[in-house]
C-alpha cells in the first residue's frame, strides 16, 4: 500500500486535511500526517508522496531528498460560502487565520465569490497592525485565533478542503488515478450537492429560489437541474443551460438516461460529441419528492488530466534550466542570449544550430521558460535514438486497436502532451523521409492524426528544432525536405562551439567543479593554460565530462593537475600546433589500430549516393572497391568509434552517413591530396 504523507503546520488544518485524505484514499492508501516542528528533524520526512499546502513551501526541508513532493492548493467550500450573504453589504469584515500566508491566501479565495460590498482585512497572530473596529469576524476552525473585540457575528467557515485539482494530481502521482476516478468526480461535487438541496428546499417553501443560493450556484463551473417528479424541470443554472443548448433535445435525453439509470447515483452521459459526469440525489420537502442532478463536463477533467501530464514520465516533459543557468562571457554569447530572449517572446518556431554538446537543449527550455508557455510542458524527442517502427505513434499517438499490443484506450502522441507547451524536435536531421512528410502536415495544419485513428486531433504548441547537421547539405542531398527546412527554419539561432568562445571556458569549468564538490577557487595557471588550450571538439558536455573525472581524484591527490593533461593528451595524440592537436582530436579516429586508409575508405563511401549504407552493405562495398576483408562485427567497431568521434551518426534500422566533421576531415584529405 503506497504511503501519503501530509506535512502541515498547524493542528486544525492537519486534522481536517487528514480527514479529508483518508476518506478519498484511505482504501488504496496508508495516509500520514505530519506537524511541522521542533520534533520534527530536517530531512526526515518521507513517504511515496508528501504533501505540502501551497505557502507553506518553507516545509520542504523537513522532507527526505529525493521523495516526490506536491505543493497543492486549497480551497472555501461552496457549501459554507452561503454563510457570508447573511453580513450586511458594505461591512468590514476581519478573516482570521493562524499565519500570514494563509490569512492572505484565504481572503483571495474569498474575493472570487465576490459577495457584495464586502471588506476584508486580515488577521493572524503576530500581526502588529489590523482593523480593530471589524463588526464581524471569519475564520476557517480556527476560533482560538480570533482576537477579543465587539463582533456582531464571528462565522466559521471551517477548514478549507484541498481543491480538486490536487486530489486527482495525488492520485495520479501515485498510480491510483483509475482506481478512484469516480470516487474523486463524486468527492468534489458533493458539497455542490448539499447546496443544491437546500435552493430545492427553500423553492418549495418559499415558491422561489434564494437569491443568495443563486449568487453561488450561478458561479460554479458545472451545471446544476433541480427536477420535480414528473421529470419537469424547475430550476437549471447558466452552466447547464449553455450545455443543454437552446432545443430541449438534449434535456430530454438527459431525462431519459436518469430513467434508465434509476437505481445508480452517478453514471456518465455521452450526448453528441460531448461527454459529462452525472450524479443525482433525491429531495424531499412535505409530500413533493425531487430529483437534484449535477453534471460535469468530462473534458474539463481530461483538461486536469492533461496538466499532469509530466508526471506521467521522467524525461522529456518538464524544463529545468533557464537563461540565469547559462554561463558565459564571450561577446558571441551574450549576443545569442539577447536574441534569444527575443524570439522566446513570440510563438514563431525556432531552430538551433550546433554541434554536438553544444548545449543546444539547454537553450531550447529556456526559450520556453521564457516564453508565454512556460507553464506548459515542455516535450523533447531525438530523432537520433527514435526508433524508425515507432516512430509514428510516439509523434502522434495511437488509436484504441490499432495495432497488436496497443494499449487499451489508445494513447496520446508527444505532440499531444506538449499541448500549449512547447515540443522540443532534436537532431531533426536524423528523421526518416517519409516521417517528414507527416511532420510537415502536422506543422501547417496544427493537427495530428493518431496511427489508426480517423479524426484529426487539433494541436497547440510552439516547435523548437535542432540539429547538429548541415542542413543545407542534406537538403542539397534530398536527405531532407526542402519544404520542411524552411517551416522550421523560421528563427535560425547558431550557437558557437567552445573551441569558439574560448572566454567561456574557465568560468565553465569552475561551475562544473563547484558542481562536483570541488574547490575551483584557485586554478593554477598550468590548468588554466590546459583547459583553454585544449581545442574541446565535444564542446560543453566534454568539459562537464573531464570536471567529472577530475572530481574523482582531486579531494584526495593534490597533483590532480598533473593528471588533467594526460586525460586531454592520451598517448599518440602528441602534436606541436594547436591548429594540429585540434584536427587530431576533433577528425582523426582515437583507436591505433584503426588504419588511415579504411577509415576514409568508409568516409568516401559515405559520400556518395544513397549516402546511407546498412553494416552489411558498408562490408561488402570496402571489401569489393577497397580490397579491405573486414568482417560485420570489426565494421560495426570500427563505424562505432568514428560515430564517438562525431564523424558519423548510426541509427539501428536507418544505417550510417556522414556527420560534418566527417565531411570536414574528407575535405582536408581531399585538399592535402591535390597539393602533392
Amino acid at each position: 500500500m503506497k504511503l501519503l504523507t501530509i506535512l502541515l503546520r498547524d493542528r486544525g488544518t492537519a486534522v481536517h486535511t487528514g480527514k479529508q485524505l483518508r476518506e478519498m484514499f484511505g482504501e488504496a492508501a496508508k495516509v500520514k500526517v505530519v506537524l511541522a516542528g521542533p520534533a520534527v528533524t530536517e530531512g526526515s520526512v518521507d513517504g511515496d508522496l508528501v504533501v505540502i499546502s501551497r505557502r507553506m513551501e518553507e516545509l520542504i526541508r523537513y522532507v527526505r531528498p529525493g521523495t516526490r513532493v506536491i505543493v497543492a492548493d486549497r480551497a472555501v467550500n461552496p457549501d459554507q460560502v452561503r454563510q457570508l450573504f447573511v453580513i450586511p453589504a458594505n461591512s468590514d469584515v476581519l478573516v482570521v487565520n493562524t499565519t500570514r500566508e494563509l490569512t492572505e491566501e484565504a481572503i483571495e479565495q474569498l474575493e472570487l465569490y465576490e459577495v457584495e460590498g464586502l471588506r476584508y482585512h486580515p488577521y493572524y497572530p503576530g500581526i502588529r497592525d489590523y482593523r480593530k473596529n471589524c463588526p464581524y469576524a471569519i475564520t476557517f476552525g480556527e476560533m482560538d485565533a480570533v482576537p477579543p473585540g465587539e463582533y456582531r457575528s464571528v462565522t466559521d467557515l471551517h477548514s478549507r478542503a484541498l481543491s480538486m485539482e490536487a486530489c486527482v494530481l495525488i492520485a495520479k502521482e501515485l498510480g491510483l488515478y483509475e482506481q478512484l476516478r469516480g470516487k474523486l468526480a463524486a468527492g468534489n461535487i458533493r458539497p455542490m450537492v448539499r447546496l443544491t438541496q437546500d435552493l430545492a428546499k427553500l423553492h418549495f417553501k418559499y415558491a422561489h429560489t434564494s437569491e443568495d443560493l443563486q449568487k453561488i450556484i450561478g458561479l460554479m463551473e458545472d451545471g446544476v437541474l433541480v427536477l420535480d417528479q414528473q421529470m419537469r424541470p424547475i430550476f437549471i443554472n447558466p452552466m447547464a443551460e449553455k450545455m443543454m443548448g437552446a432545443g430541449a433535445e438534449r434535456l430530454s435525453a438527459l431525462v431519459e438516461q436518469l430513467r434508465a439509470h434509476s437505481a445508480e447515483q452517478h453514471f456518465f452521459y455521452r450526448a453528441g460529441s460531448d461527454s459529462y459526469y452525472v450524479e443525482r440525489i433525491s429531495s424531499s420537502s412535505g409530500r413533493e419528492r425531487n430529483t437534484i442532478v449535477m453534471l460535469r463536463d468530462v473534458r474539463k477533467i481530461e483538461r486536469i488530466e492533461n496538466s499532469y501530464r509530466r508526471a506521467l514520465t521522467e524525461k522529456g516533459l518538464v524544463a529545468s534550466y533557464e537563461f540565469k543557468d547559462i554561463i558565459y562571457r564571450s561577446a558571441v554569447m551574450e549576443e545569442l542570449i539577447l536574441t534569444a530572449r527575443e524570439f522566446a517572446r513570440g510563438e514563431s518556431t525556432v531552430f538551433l544550430h550546433g554541434e554536438s554538446g553544444s548545449g543546444k537543449e539547454l537553450l531550447a527550455q529556456a526559450i520556453h521558460n521564457a516564453s508565454p508557455r512556460r507553464s506548459g510542458a515542455f516535450v523533447a524527442v531525438n530523432f537520433a535514438s527514435i526508433s524508425l517502427s515507432l516512430s509514428e505513434s510516439e509523434l502522434f499517438g495511437y488509436a484504441d486497436g490499432a495495432f497488436t499490443g496497443a494499449r487499451r484506450g489508445g494513447r496520446k502522441g508527444l505532440f499531444e502532451l506538449a499541448h500549449k507547451g512547447t515540443i522540443f524536435l532534436d537532431e531533426i536531421g536524423d528523421a526518416p523521409l517519409e516521417l517528414q512528410k507527416k511532420l510537415l502536415r502536422v506543422i501547417q495544419e496544427r493537427k495530428v492524426l493518431p496511427v489508426g485513428g480517423s479524426k484529426l486531433i487539433p494541436v497547440d504548441v510552439r516547435i523548437i528544432a535542432a540539429s547538429n547537421q548541415d542542413m543545407g547539405k542534406l537538403v542539397e542531398r534530398r536527405e531532407f525536405r526542402e519544404d520542411l527546412y524552411y517551416r522550421l527554419n523560421v528563427l535560425p539561432l547558431y550557437l558557437p562551439p567552445l573551441r569558439c568562445r574560448r572566454e567561456d571556458i574557465l568560468p565553465l569549468f569552475r561551475r562544473f567543479l563547484e558542481e562536483f564538490h570541488v574547490d575551483s577557487r584557485e586554478l593554477s595557471k598550468q590548468v588554466r593554460s590546459e583547459i583553454e588550450g585544449y581545442p574541446w571538439p565535444g564542446n560543453v558536455r566534454e568539459l562537464r565530462n573531464v570536471a567529472e573525472y577530475v572530481s574523482n581524484f582531486a579531494r584526495f591527490d593534490p597533483n590532480w593537475p598533473d593528471r588533467l593533461h594526460s586525460v586531454l593528451h592520451p598517448p599518440g595524440h602528441s602534436g606541436g600546433a594547436r591548429e594540429l592537436q585540434e584536427e587530431q582530436r576533433t577528425q582523426e579516429p582515437r583507436e591505433e589500430s584503426d588504419d588511415p586508409r579504411t577509415v576514409r575508405a568508409v568516409l568516401e563511401l559515405l559520400d556518395r549516393p544513397p549516402y546511407r549504407f546498412s553494416r552489411k552493405e558498408l562490408t561488402l562495398e570496402l571489401a569489393r572497391e577497397y580490397g579491405f576483408a573486414l568482417s560485420e562485427s570489426q565494421v560495426k567497431g570500427l563505424v562505432g568509434r568514428l560515430k564517438d568521434r562525431g564523424l558519423v551518426n548510426a541509427v539501428t534500422g536507418r544505417g550510417t552517413f556522414l556527420q560534418t566533421a566527417g565531411q570536414e576531415l574528407l575535405r582536408r584529405w581531399r585538399t592535402q591530396a591535390e597539393s602533392f
